[in-house]
């Protein structure tokens, strides 16, 4: 191929927080810069200028489409390239400068979302600069292209954009402006792109109903298979969030007809299925997910990165944990950790697994595959300190590194340095982040013995009078009574007997059990045994409530528990006494693991299975 010639197009207003960093990244790869500048009040313009001559004014109009047209009318070159100035141009080797020759290029996008997460799309960001290639569209604006008459390519190039971060979401009020433009287009224009976009937009906003309405009306109108294929997946998700589980599930399964590569859907029919506890479809949903991400990636023009490989590595490690199968679930966790080795929540699942691994079985686990450089540490130290996990102490001290803030608090606490631990807290206590300190201040009140820190804190937690009361009743060992608990208590209650179990601090929970006088702090303590391998103590306090929905839990809590210790007859009992209230899926599955070789009994369930909804495809296949 023959070197072209490239113009960067942008239109830009108030950019000064990054349109430097855009630049910097395309600047070596481009002809030409051409920068439009709608109306900026800040260093935006001073900025374009430090990096071409080519900056000129445009009045908005509220259409996108507009504004970028104009930046191309403005450009000499024979590609054009086209980027937001929250984005930046990954391209290490230069592969726009080696020349192009089709007619469009797609670029992959790394859409960066508040979860740590990102989506990805391809889009059509370099294109020959002809007139027949012009923008359309008030917003979410595109060039019209043909798939089957013109030549295309995938560059293997990509583009970085945070513009989705909440923070820069409410820095230019993209919001309000997006739903201005979105209602103003889909009412001279109800076509099923704007219907779409406007569904889109509604999401990010979280009004699922008002989204699933205008989604419907894209469908309907909709013409393009890759359109289509979208807006399916979007109505999917709005079914998934209004947690009208039954409805994703069956429109899942027949969209998944229609477009058995959409990665997304396939993806999201897993999430649905665990919700319902339907696990072997799940498992099929994810592993589908890994068989696309092999097979036919290029296919999908949007999907969630990682849904193809890591995170459907992830999601399947939760089923087999849901299917009591920890091996399998460390080991797809090891699998995914080889393709992301820096990715902490990967980690931290990798821990859940096995929340009391010691420091010498951990480390020879993760050796193989997460090889322990300075900046694994750090993620690791930073899963452990989400987790709470004592190992924390271990690796600090292995790596070398100094630790301030609230991971140092957690480092001296599950050390033992209390006198440390009261000094980070006294340098922290004025800081907006300080309530998060609140169950560091109470287990060391619990391992120490003294509540005075408390005491002197107890006003910069925001705790209600009956909160600050049961809580230095517990500090102090008074006298247990009984208390409707708090959402809040609940969670503390809940942490703080995970943390001694981590810490083997098993006489002070024996000092906390006379102070669980409610069937469902039981519960909670209960729970957390069975998630540690306390089977039998979990038994021994696990007690009955006055609900159905509560003995329901607590009935299939016991039968997993005397299923860990080889009661099986036991654990049938239980699970019985739960389908006499819920007859789900969870159960008659679980009843129809333990009862094994007996095939009467097993063909009896499947027949009770296959009365549930929604429909479930590995039950009806068996």
């Amino acid at each position: 191929m023959n070197n072209v010639t490239i113009s960067l197009c942008m239109i830009v207003k108030d950019e000064e927080h990054c349109l430097e960093r855009c630049l910097e990244s395309a600047k070596h790869l481009v002809d030409e810069i051409i920068i439009v500048d709608t109306g900026s009040t800040d260093r935006t313009k001073h900025i374009a200028r430090r990096y071409t001559d080519n900056v000129y004014d445009f009045e908005w109009t509220e259409n996108f489409a507009a504004a970028r047209n104009y930046a191309i009318e403005q450009a000499s070159s024979a590609y054009i390239l086209q980027l937001d100035a929250d984005e930046i141009i990954i391209d290490n080797d230069n592969i726009l400068k080696a020349g192009l020759d089709k007619d469009f290029y797609h670029i992959t996008i790394h859409n960066n979302v508040d979860s740590g997460q990102f989506i990805v799309h391809q889009f059509a960001r370099v294109f020959k600069n002809t007139p027949k290639y012009r923008y359309v569209g008030e917003l979410h604006e595109q060039i019209p292209v043909n798939y089957d008459t013109e030549e295309w390519g995938l560059l293997p190039c990509y583009i970085e954009h945070d513009g989705y971060l909440q923070r820069n979401v409410q820095l230019k009020d993209k919001s309000n402006r997006n739903m201005r433009i979105l209602k103003k287009a889909t009412a001279q224009n109800p076509s099923a792109f704007n219907y779409f976009n406007l569904g889109a937009q509604y999401m990010q906003e979280n009004r699922y109903l008002e989204a699933l309405e205008v989604l419907k009306k894209s469908y309907a109108s909709v013409e393009h298979n890759d359109l289509a294929q979208r807006v399916v997946c979007q109505i999917v998700k709005c079914l998934y969030e209004l947690k009208r589980w039954d409805e994703a599930i069956q429109l899942g399964v027949d969209a998944l007809r229609l477009y058995p590569n959409s990665i997304d859907l396939s993806f999201l029919l897993g999430h649905c299925y665990l919700e319902v506890h339907y696990v072997r479809d799940a498992e099929k949903c994810f592993e589908r997910c890994l068989t696309i991400g092999n097979n036919a990636k290029a296919e999908n023009l949007v999907y969630q990165a990682g849904a193809e490989s890591y995170l459907a590595l992830a999601k399947l490690a939760e089923t087999y944990m849901l299917d009591d199968e920890p091996d399998k679930a460390y080991t797809c966790l090891q699998d995914a950790l080889l393709l992301v080795p820096d990715n902490k929540m990967i980690t931290q699942l990798l821990l859940e697994v096995r929340p009391n691994i010691s420091y010498e079985e951990l480390q020879s686990k993760l050796a193989p595959v997460l090889p322990l450089n300075q900046q694994r540490y750090i993620s690791l130290i930073g899963a452990l300190y989400n987790l709470r996990n004592p190992l924390i102490v271990q690796f600090i001290e292995s790596s070398s590194l100094t630790v301030t803030g609230p991971t140092a608090v957690l480092y001296y606490l599950f050390k033992g340095d209390y006198e440390l631990v009261e000094q980070e807290l006294l340098k922290a206590k004025d800081k907006d982040n300080f309530k998060n300190h609140l169950k560091d201040v109470l287990l060391l009140g619990l391992l120490s013995g003294d509540c005075s820190v408390f005491q002197a804190m107890k006003s910069k937690f925001g705790l209600s009078q009956q909160e600050v009361k049961w809580l230095q009743q517990l500090l102090t060992q008074g006298e247990p009574k009984t208390s409707n608990l708090s959402s809040n208590l609940k969670l503390i209650w809940r942490q703080l007997v995970e943390d001694l179990l981590h810490l083997h601090k098993y006489e002070l929970l024996e000092k906390l059990l006379a102070y669980a006088v409610e069937p469902e702090m039981r519960y909670i303590m209960s729970e957390r045994f069975v998630a540690f391998g306390f089977y039998e103590a979990a038994l021994d306090i696990l007690v009955e409530g006055k609900h159905a929905a509560f003995n329901y839990d607590v009935y299939r809590l016991a039968a997993r528990a005397l299923e860990k210790i080889g009661h099986t007859s036991d654990s049938l009992f239980y699970y019985q006494q739960a389908i006499k209230i819920n007859r789900s899926m969870d159960c008659l599955y679980r009843m129809w693991n333990l009862f094994g070789d007996n095939i009467v009994e097993q063909q009896r369930l499947l027949q009770e299975m296959k009365k549930l909804q929604p429909y479930s495809d590995w039950v009806h296949s068996y």
